[in-house]
């Protein structure tokens, strides 16, 4: 399992995957909210 850069896990949450890039995740088992917006 692993978490990309610049994830933004919520508190509380249980992690049991890996994510991408740019995400904010919540809950149990954690899910992605929303992907947060990059400046390119």
């Amino acid at each position: 399992m692993t978490l990309g850069k610049n994830v933004v896990v919520g508190a509380g949450s249980v992690v049991t995957k890996s994510f991408p890039d740019n995400v904010i995740i919540v809950g149990n088992p954690a899910r992605v909210l929303r992907e947060i917006p990059t400046e390119e």
